[in-house]
């Protein structure tokens, strides 16, 4: 068990604006891949990266009128890994998110991403929700 195990939850903050600025598939391997596949006619895919776009530009996906639960779970899956690839410095050295980086310099380890862990407006429009647990 984890339970004697120090671990902690680091924010990822700026999430959101680092997603919405590759969602042409260049800055991502994530969604790179997943425009590769929507272009080759994965509706899957295609849910994914709707439901993605909504949450990192806040606007409903096309036929929705609001932003709501269920698009946070139908782009969790895509969403963690998204979460994952920036916590890992996906976003280059001008976006290292400086919580998760500050925990891994004292030698604890990415472990798993929590989807919304933090459920706050402020904190969803920041980073959807997305947190990242970390284990000594």
């Amino acid at each position: 068990s984890n339970g004697e195990q120090p671990q902690a939850l680091a924010s990822l903050d700026g999430l959101c604006a680092w997603v919405e600025s590759c969602l042409d598939g260049q800055g991502s391997k994530e969604l790179e891949s997943i425009v590769n596949q929507m272009e080759g006619g994965d509706e899957d895919a295609k849910c994914l990266y709707e439901a993605v776009k909504a949450i990192a530009t806040g606007q409903p996906r096309p036929g929705h009128r609001v932003l709501g639960a269920g698009t946070y779970r139908d782009g969790q899956p895509l969403w963690e890994k998204l979460a994952r690839e920036y916590a890992e410095g996906g976003g280059g050295p001008d976006m290292v998110v400086s919580e998760v980086e500050l925990y891994r310099t004292n030698g604890m380890e990415i472990v798993a991403m929590e989807n919304l862990a933090d459920t706050s407006e402020e904190y969803l429009k920041s980073a959807g929700g997305a947190m990242v647990r970390l284990f000594h």
